[in-house]
């Protein structure tokens, strides 16, 4: 059984964070700036559950519900205006140009040559030949940039097409109606192909007294609540096999997900249109991929879209010291080679601080306890030592690349950590000032 579900929030969202809250007067709890994969995931769960009760709610606890909790999550992606939107790349920024335009910049690993080591160390230097400069550094972001990148402009920009300046139009288009989405015509909802990030509306609440139902005094606290744009709903895929033999009708239903029980709609879509264009966009990478193949190196990237969760911090456990793909890695991931196994090279990484997530666990009724996440927008640059990497585009676009958490309970795979998508790079020019910084 696969369903594509459309989750459409009727509330502000409280989405915790993993920093403590309890009844000190004036504390705050403090909420993510993105919906993180195992909420949405055991949202699901839960409303799966719900749907096969027949009012024996002992039901939901035997052992016939079992595989509720092995169901497969794939999401959240982001929907606005019958488009999909990513989160933005973090090897993009966004800088003030000389007319005080928003611009954005693409920062590329460049290629070594024989004097060059990290950051023109030399020959002799740490991890030579392994970590290379960048075309220029990450400059100061703009007061104001975007959150989200639609999936048009994401594969121009995989493909190796995009530039800077085919951004311009679509930059001064957002930065004149980021405000005003509610008020944008079907038209003018088409060009538009950045959106903000989500925003978080504080609120002051009064602690009441259960027994007299009046405020407490000195009890108050505050707390974030995530906005989304008008309009926007996320999308999730879930694949599960269940042992009755009858099949639950449809699902249409408002359900609670996040925090204090805020209000969402959750709609199941007949045609999984974000999957079936996933088709479409692979097509167009490879089809880069192999233009770039005549005869030269190769390199791919590949861009997280949720958090991830790797065993060596912000470094997957399929790559080994030498930052190579272990020799499991293609067993791992069920890559099957007609002549010789993937071998990739991390070349570079664009990585922001670590993203903690945590839970409620309520098996035990206890918070879970919290770990740190390769926040979505990550990017990894990737050589090509053997094989063809086509078919990892294939096989694994939007498909977990986390790792597998060897502690018991946590199933990030299955809760859609670490979707991943991918594209092609070529090697920078080192500018002159980095190499004369750098020596």
């Amino acid at each position: 059984m696969k369903k594509l579900l459309q989750i459409r929030p009727v509330d502000s969202l409280l989405i915790r964070d993993g920093r403590p809250f309890d009844n000190s007067p004036g504390i705050k709890a403090s909420s993510m700036n993105q919906v993180p994969s195992s909420v949405v995931a055991g949202t699901i769960r839960t409303l799966l559950g719900k749907s096969y009760l027949d009012g024996e709610g002992d039901r939901f606890k035997g052992e016939p519900f079992n595989w509720i909790k092995k169901s497969i999550v794939r999401g959240p992606l982001y929907e606005w205006g019958d488009r999909v939107f990513y989160p933005i790349p973090t090897d993009i920024s966004f800088e003030l140009n000389e007319k005080d335009k928003l611009q954005a910049r693409f920062i590329v690993p460049c290629k070594l040559d024989e004097d060059s080591g990290y950051l023109g160390t030399g020959k002799e230097g740490r991890h030579e030949n392994m970590w290379p400069p960048v075309s220029h550094e990450r400059g100061g972001k703009a007061r104001k940039v975007p959150g989200f990148i639609s999936a048009e402009l994401l594969i121009d920009w995989l493909c190796g097409h995009a530039t800077p300046e085919n951004w311009r139009e679509a930059l001064d288009f957002w930065a004149e109606n980021e405000g005003d989405l509610m008020f944008l015509s079907a038209e003018q909802r088409r060009h538009m192909h950045f959106l903000s990030p989500f925003t978080l509306e504080e609120r002051i609440h009064v602690a009441i007294d259960p027994e007299t139902y009046l405020s407490k005094d000195q009890a108050l606290f505050a707390t974030e609540m995530l906005v989304m744009p008008d309009g926007m709903t996320m999308l999730a895929e879930v694949e599960s096999q269940s042992p009755f033999q009858r099949d639950i009708e449809p699902i249409s239903t408002l359900h609670s997900i996040g925090g204090k029980r805020r209000l969402a709609q959750f709609t199941e879509i007949a045609e999984p249109l974000s999957w079936l264009e996933a088709h479409a966009h692979v097509r167009k990478v490879k089809e880069a991929l192999q233009v770039k193949k005549a005869g030269a190196d190769q390199y791919v990237k590949m861009v997280l879209v949720t958090p991830a969760y790797f065993a060596k911090g912000w470094k997957p456990r399929w790559l080994d010291d030498s930052s190579k793909t272990t020799r499991d890695f293609n067993e791992v991931f069920n890559l099957v080679m007609d002549d010789k196994r993937l071998v990739l090279q991390l070349r570079w990484a664009c990585v922001d601080r670590w993203l903690p997530i945590s839970g409620w666990r309520y098996s035990d009724m206890q918070e879970k306890q919290v770990r740190r996440m390769v926040p979505a927008g990550s990017v990894f640059f990737f050589q090509v030592l053997a094989g063809d990497p086509t078919e990892l585009i294939e096989m694994k676009w939007l498909a977990p690349m986390s790792d597998a958490n060897r502690r018991k309970g946590s199933f990030d795979k299955e809760d859609g950590f670490g979707l991943a998508v991918w594209g092609v790079w070529e090697p920078g020019e080192i500018q002159d000032g980095i190499k004369e910084e750098a020596e």
